[in-house]
């Protein structure tokens, strides 16, 4: 008994505490019958077969130990049983028991009882057996008080999580000697069962954690029931996890193909216990759609209908990826488009090909090009691809006063800016569109206007199958390929400009092999600039000249900090501080510093030039007739970059730019000279009249078209009566300024596909075409007379002096009277002869041949 006691001596008194006390004031009675042993055996096998089911059923560790504390006291003939365990350095605590022990808060409370040292069963974590208590003087504390309570024996049995000590279960009885080897080892056996069990709750709240914190949907199925799911399915698709639990997984497919193509993974997840599938589309609770990617595994061992599925909500990046596919599209688009743009020779072909590409390329469900005809303004399609036929039955206008000319295409058109629409079907939808919408599926469109020289000359319009298409990747990439069709279209032009010129510059100049190297000022200028910074020591480069104010304003630029040149302040200056490109232009002669940032004259401007690191500028005057017209700007990241070779060859690119600027105002000079020649070579310069040599040219291809169309063609020639008296009267000053208004009235007296010539003096020829052969005589006469309104009211001359003539015409029919143009003009004069030789007693005026 002594060695026992030496054993239990050092057991902390705070285990006490944790003790209940049952039959206070009676004492333990000795030893235990065969028959009581095979009874307490019994009743801990009971208890064990207790503990396992409560094993099974405890929500956690708490609920379990307080559970084995209950019911050990209710089965067995322990009175007291309770769970405690240490902490560091202090007592004792409670983690489960089955009444209050409030009774050993006074022995707590004795100092001595703090000094007690751990137990060995602590320490090593062994389960210990006191078959009796020690009530000597040397025996603990709460041994003694034990015994005054009736308390005969103690088992301290440990329980383990894991490899780690966890608590001690600690179990008194009322009699002493009750430990055989064979309860010992039920008791034992009932720790190991507590520890398996702590263990198995531990790892369900770890499993439980993990599935509640798992980003992923998991769900355990029965067939296609929901048996169980955590909170990120539930909250993947919309739902709480109980308003999910029990349902069949229909209600979460949009429709039947897909819930049908994820049902036929079911036999396949029977025989191979694994099945995946890729991108599943599922219909949230507000019936959105989300894509996941599924997985689904076979339990084994169990119920071949159970499986758990994991979900993957790859929504963003399946939405993501349709979003990079359509980026490379359309980048496919404006490659595509960038390369033809340069080839085609005229616009209907750009236009046709740009729809095309826009349909092929850009998954667009119908692209087309129109402009809207100048009396009606309703959008004529000049190219279309795709869905054509849907533009067989809309009206498209660009008045907003029509109906349909307020949708996308027509306010392109009046306002200049792109219209970019995220859903074709709108609440307030036209029934007409509305019913056009789901015939075609047309989920978005756009219309951006298309600009030729500045001026909107067309728009593009565009239908997609998606809504919501035009992000401001998008809009940008469509931004970029209207761009694109109008640099096209700037180049068709100016080919063609080229074409024009070189053929006039030969003729006139007898210069066949002349280069033209731009085509305009601009793009002399930008194409240097660019050229320049291309491969080159230079990282920016700009062209500028003054305005009115003084103020420097920029012809193109590019490279480094050009787009900022705008918001500089430079004006000419005499000033040895100046900037370089006023100085420059100030004395005509190039100017240039290798280090600009240390420069004293460079102050105001050196924020300017540290931040985009200009470190070498010169500046060259650009001579365009023999003046200084700009200055070219040299800039390098590179510090004394100017040496006498640089310099030289910046001197020479100003002088060549210059010269180019030269020979192009050559051009435009002979341009207006041609121009001028020709319509002066063609017209009447008293009257602005085509004169006998375009009659003559007109008049072959009207024969021929008269042939050609089965017609009569008429020629009158006209003269006037009593025109010289005018002259000599009022002089010819006056008689000219009867002819010029004899002109005008004649003109507004005729048919639009006529012709009206003077020949000389007061000799006009009238060309009428279209002339039926059933009804030529009945037309001419109708002609004629509006003719001869011309000199029914007199003519007002010299100081507002009125004078009236008349007007004799013989009239020649093609072919009737000529076959070729000589004859008719002959026969046409021999009736002006006769009508003029009658003028006194005639009935008309004009005479047929």
């Amino acid at each position: 008994m002594a060695d026992l006691t030496m054993l239990t001596v050092a057991l902390p008194a705070a285990l006490l505490l944790l003790a209940v006390v049952w039959g206070i004031g009676t004492r333990p009675s000795v030893g235990i019958s065969a028959a009581g042993r095979v009874r307490a055996r019994r009743e801990l096998q009971g208890l064990r077969v207790v503990i396992s089911q409560l094993l099974i059923d405890a929500p956690d560790k708490h609920a379990l130990l307080e559970s084995v504390c209950q019911r050990a006291v209710a089965i067995t003939d322990f009175s007291l049983v309770f769970v405690g365990r240490r902490h560091a350095d202090g007592p004792f605590i409670p983690l489960a028991q089955q009444q209050s022990m409030s009774w050993m808060e006074q022995v707590l409370a004795e100092p001595a009882q703090a000094a007690c040292h751990l137990p060995r069963f602590w320490e090593e974590g062994l389960s210990e057996f006191l078959p009796a208590l020690a009530s000597d003087a040397d025996a603990p504390a709460w041994q003694r008080a034990a015994l005054r309570h009736g308390f005969g024996s103690c088992a301290m049995l440990s329980i383990r999580h894991g490899e780690k000590k966890h608590a001690v279960l600690i179990m008194l009885h009322r009699q002493a000697d009750v430990f055989d080897d064979e309860l010992r080892g039920v008791l034992l056996d009932i720790a190991r069962d507590i520890s398996q069990g702590l263990e198995r709750i531990e790892s369900q709240r770890l499993q439980h954690a993990l599935l509640e914190n798992s980003r992923s949907g998991i769900v355990l199925m029965a067939g296609r029931l929901v048996m169980k799911c955590n909170t990120s399915f539930a909250e993947m698709l919309g739902y709480r996890p109980e308003e999910l639990i029990g349902r069949d997984v229909r209600m979460i497919y949009p429709d039947e193909g897909e819930y049908a193509r994820v049902g036929g993974g079911h036999d396949r997840l029977v025989h191979e216990g694994r099945v995946a599938f890729n991108t599943v589309s599922f219909r949230r609770k507000d019936g959105s759609v989300c894509l996941c990617d599924l997985s689904g595994s076979r339990l084994d061992d169990m119920d071949e209908a159970l499986s758990v599925w994991t979900l993957e909500d790859v929504t963003e990046r399946e939405s993501q990826a349709r979003h990079l596919s359509r980026l490379a599209r359309f980048n496919a688009l404006l490659a595509e488009v960038n390369r033809f743009s340069i080839q085609m020779e005229d616009e209907a072909r750009l236009f046709q090909a740009l729809c095309q590409a826009a349909v092929s390329l850009g998954d667009m469900a119908l692209a087309w090009i129109g402009r809207p005809d100048a009396e009606s303004s309703e959008f004529q399609p000049l190219a279309a691809a795709g869905e054509v036929d849907y533009l067989s039955k809309v009206h498209i206008f660009s008045d907003p006063a029509k109906l349909g000319g307020n949708g996308p295409t027509g306010n392109a058109w009046r306002t200049g800016r792109p219209v970019f629409i995220a859903r074709y079907s709108q609440p307030d939808l036209k029934p007409i569109y509305a019913k056009l919408a789901e015939d075609y599926r047309f989920g978005s469109f756009a219309s951006l206007p298309i600009r030729d020289q500045g001026v909107v000359a067309a728009v593009l319009t565009v239908y997609c199958r998606q809504e919501e298409m035009f992000d401001d990747e998008v809009k940008d990439l469509f931004l970029a390929l209207v761009s694109c069709l109008e640099r096209g279209l700037q180049d068709i032009s100016q080919r063609q400009r080229i074409r024009n010129l070189q053929q006039l510059y030969q003729a006139l100049m007898s210069e066949g092999d002349v280069v033209l190297q731009a085509r305009s000022t601009t793009e002399m200028l930008v194409r240097t600039c660019e050229r320049l910074v291309h491969d080159t020591q230079f990282h920016a480069s700009w062209a500028g000249r003054p305005d009115e104010s003084g103020k420097f304003q920029v012809l193109a630029a590019a490279g480094r900090g050009t787009g900022l040149l705008k918001v500089l302040d430079v004006r000419v200056s005499a000033e040895p501080d100046a900037p370089l490109v006023a100085q420059a232009w100030h004395v005509g002669e190039m100017r240039y510093l290798n280090d600009v940032q240390n420069a004293p004259q460079c102050t105001r401007l050196r924020p300017f030039f540290a931040s985009h690191d200009w470190h070498a500028v010169l500046a060259a005057p650009v001579r365009r007739g023999g003046e200084v017209w700009a200055v070219l700007v040299f800039a390098s990241p590179q510090p004394d970059v100017f040496d006498k070779q640089t310099i030289e060859l910046c001197r020479t690119v100003a002088a060549l730019l210059g010269h180019g600027l030269d020979e192009m105002d050559l051009k435009q000079r002979l341009e207006r000279l041609q121009v001028e020649e020709a319509h002066r070579a063609r017209h009447d310069a008293l009257t602005g009249l085509p004169n006998r040599y375009a009659m003559t040219l007109h008049l072959d291809k009207a024969m021929a078209r008269a042939r050609r169309q089965g017609s009569l063609l008429a020629v009158g020639l006209l003269d006037l009566d009593d025109f010289k008296p005018v002259n000599d009267t009022w002089g010819h000053d006056a008689g000219d300024q009867l002819l010029r208004q004899l002109a005008m009235r004649l003109l507004e007296g005729m048919r639009e596909a006529d012709m009206l010539v003077r020949l000389g003096g007061d000799e006009f020829l009238v060309v009428m075409e279209d002339l039926e052969r059933q009804s030529a005589h009945h037309q001419l006469r109708r002609i004629l007379a509006r003719l001869h309104q011309a000199v029914e009211l007199p003519f007002e001359v010299a100081d507002g002096r009125q004078v009236r003539v008349g007007m004799s015409m013989g009239v020649a029919l093609y072919p009737e009277h000529g076959e070729d143009a000589e004859q008719l003009l002959r026969n046409a004069d021999a009736a002006m002869y006769r009508a003029k030789q009658n003028k006194r007693q005639r009935a008309n005026w004009w005479s047929l041949a």
